[in-house]
């Protein structure tokens, strides 16, 4: 038998004489799955471990070499790319852009850059064909050099920098700028540095007895629409903003407000990751890209962001009722965490979508603290409908479940599986780590064979039994703390059951 990754050089040269020979033209590309099932869509990244595939609908798949029969390409790229050009002539620039963005996708810069030209011969307004092709807007114009954009703006170029001219004479006089925007000399600024700063005596009251350490009390996280939609200080991508936090590299074009405050919420969640997976054994900055608006993303409408390739993309804003670039990133750099320490395709779909849903649903409070083990009520009710009907997908079935045929009522599933292991009690915790240490930092799983049934030391139908009944003691309002205080009273009654 030909190994998978044999078969897709064969199928993809195969393919293409056909398709040269007959005048076929099928564009997409096929992923054939072990369990019988095909993914159909655009091939937009390849690597050892696994292949990116946008579906139809704009969502962005990854799918395992390990689960893979074989992958078939669709006509060679010249051959489609000319049938496409050719029914541009009378096409309108969305038509236009979208043939860039499939021309992009296929790993073909140049040709989806004379796809963004024609875009805006069409529509010379055309917003983000004008920022994939570099150009700039100022005061109602666009600009193709960058020095040119510049100097309309009233900017000069000093050490690599584009400042305003009148920095640049204050720099070169041996002036420092401060955070402030006030001016002062090198000399004032290294006296400043080192003046011993004032500290205030503290007055004890030795009536005042110290209160007992006590949980500050919060309230549940409202999505600040507000926030999400506020574009005010928007820049074009080609000027976008690198931030370097102490945990992550930021790129984006929002305002350098929006940037900040996604950088300390992931530092944030960050230390709640380490908490879950322990510290990286090699730590270096997470990649994430933000982009102000979804259409720069370049995606269909229906994806909020990806991991791939090392880096989380998403873009600022709200999605449906509840939704929001936080809970975005915080599911995307779970699996970027989780890839970091461990490698996250040494797991199965249910390990690691189950974690990302888990993280995804922590919450930032009024005093800026982060609240992991949130309970997302609308995962919740599917599952506790499932159970109570009794048409629940069973934890033998959500095991063995294969990438391709993850939904969205898995996804849910796969939360509560995983919440029920890390956060009710030190049993089940130990069965987590197990798990995470034997397998997702060990051997890893093969599909079809889960080796958590095998590791848990008990059999599965008492482990779904104990776990159908904990779903249905949860309320979809629960705090972390009520969730803990019922899951130790219902473990105490459990027990004395059994």
């Amino acid at each position: 038998m030909i190994p998978a990754k044999r078969t897709l050089i064969l199928a993809a040269t195969v393919f293409a004489t056909l398709c040269l020979a007959t005048g076929l033209a099928l564009a997409e590309d096929t992923v054939q799955i072990l369990d019988g099932k095909a993914v159909k869509g655009y091939i937009i990244e390849e690597t050892e471990d696994y292949i990116l595939i946008r579906l139809s609908s704009g969502d962005i798949q990854e799918i395992n070499w390990d689960i893979i029969d074989w992958v078939k390409r669709g006509p060679a790229f010249d051959l489609e790319f000319k049938g496409r050009w050719e029914k541009t002539k009378n096409a309108d620039a969305d038509e236009l852009f979208k043939l860039g963005l499939w021309c992009e996708d296929r790993g073909h810069p140049d040709k989806a850059a004379d796809c963004f030209r024609r875009t805006i011969e069409v529509n010379p307004n055309h917003y983000v064909a004008r920022e994939k092709l570099g150009h700039l807007f100022h005061e109602g114009k666009w600009y193709e050099n960058i020095k040119d954009y510049y100097a309309a703006r009233g900017y000069v170029s000093y050490k690599g920098n584009w400042i305003p001219k009148e920095d640049k004479e204050k720099y070169e006089a041996g002036l420092v700028k401060l955070d402030d925007g006030t001016w002062i000399s090198k000399t004032k600024l290294a006296e400043m540095k080192k003046r011993p700063k004032p500290v205030k005596p503290v007055k004890k009251d030795p009536k005042k007895q110290p209160k007992p350490a006590t949980k500050k009390p919060w309230k549940r996280q409202k999505r600040d629409d507000a926030f999400y939609e506020d574009f005010s200080g928007e820049v074009p991508w080609a000027n976008r903003h690198r931030y370097e936090s102490k945990h992550y590299m930021i790129e984006s074009n929002c305002s350098m407000k929006h940037i900040k405050r996604y950088a300390k919420m992931l530092d944030a969640v960050y230390q709640k990751y380490c908490k879950t997976f322990g510290k990286p054994a090699s730590p270096r900055k997470c990649q994430v890209r933000i982009y102000a608006r979804q259409q720069q993303m370049g995606r269909g409408g229906g994806v909020g962001g990806f991991y791939g390739g090392g880096r989380v993309t998403c873009y600022h804003g709200k999605f449906g009722g509840t939704g929001s670039t936080q809970t975005v990133l915080f599911h995307e750099c779970t699996h970027q965490f989780h890839d970091m320490v461990a490698g996250i395709r040494r797991a199965q779909i249910w390990f690691t979508e189950g974690l990302a849903v888990f993280f995804e649903c922590s919450e930032v409070d009024e005093h800026g603290k982060i609240h992991v083990g949130v309970v997302n009520k609308d995962r919740l009710g599917t599952v506790q409908a499932g159970v109570k009907s009794g048409k629940y997908i069973n934890l033998e079935t959500l095991l063995r479940t294969p990438q391709s045929g993850f939904s969205g009522r898995h996804y849910a599933y796969a939360w509560t599986v995983l919440y029920f292991l890390i956060y009710t009690n030190p049993g089940n915790r130990k069965l987590f780590n197990k798990y995470w240490v034997g397998v997702c930092c060990g051997s890893g799983e093969r599909p079809g064979s889960p080796r958590f049934k095998e590791m848990i030391g008990i059999p599965l139908q008492d482990l779904e039994d104990c776990w159908k009944e904990w779903v249905q003691i949860l309320g979809k309002n629960d705090l972390p703390e009520e969730v803990e205080k019922k899951s130790k009273e219902f473990f105490k009654n459990y027990k004395k059951k059994k």
